[in-house]
């Protein structure tokens, strides 16, 4: 009893706080909530770093014509020709920025021939015909995707179509997206088509 009535203090101290905690036990439940949710956000940020990485694909695109410094550039895939060509130290006073869709996304393997004023720009102008004979179906011309076996005029019509409404093919099924291509139409045209 003696160290009872020297140490008193430690006593009520104890006391109160296993009467705090008795009374307050959503602060310990809070904190656990806090650290799930921290948890939760880990994991979203997690989710979207992997999928900008996705969006983040390195892509080459070649710059010719009236630009400040002309050649191969290191690209994202989410860039557009208009940053293409700031890095490429922009266009000549003879360049015409009228004869080219600035806002165009890059894709791999784009050629970007910027013009004289006057002069009718191209993006994409090379063949769309490769040497194993596929055919770049998102640069290609109806003449060209006609090249394709089963391919008629009323399907390369409707590629095109799809893809000027629409935007580029990302992959090789999109293509069953346009009207009159099925799952067995791209089985036997597969081997004749290329999307970069």
């Amino acid at each position: 009893m003696y160290w009872l009535k020297k140490y008193w203090y430690f006593a009520v101290i104890i006391l109160v706080v296993a009467i705090w905690i008795y009374v307050n036990p959503s602060d310990t439940n809070q904190s656990e909530n806090f650290i799930m949710t921290e948890n939760t956000e880990t994991t979203v940020e997690e989710i979207d770093r992997i999928e900008k990485g996705n969006e983040e694909q390195v892509v080459m695109v070649d710059v010719k014509g009236e630009i400040a410094k002309p050649g191969v550039y290191q690209m994202e895939a989410v860039d557009r020709v208009q940053d293409v060509i700031k890095i490429a130290g922009g266009l000549t006073k003879k360049g015409d920025p009228s004869a080219i869709n600035m806002a165009e996304r890059v894709y791999d393997e784009m050629v970007i021939i910027i013009p004289k004023k006057g002069e009718e720009g191209s993006i994409g102008a090379q063949s769309a015909v490769q040497s194993d004979g596929k055919i770049k179906i998102n640069t290609a011309t109806k003449e060209e995707i006609m090249q394709i076996p089963g391919i008629g005029e009323v399907k390369a019509n409707a590629m095109i179509d799809f893809r000027e409404t629409n935007g580029r093919f990302e992959k090789i099924e999109d293509l069953t997206k346009v009207n009159g291509i099925g799952e067995k139409t791209l089985d036997n045209i597969r081997d004749f088509v290329q999307i970069p």
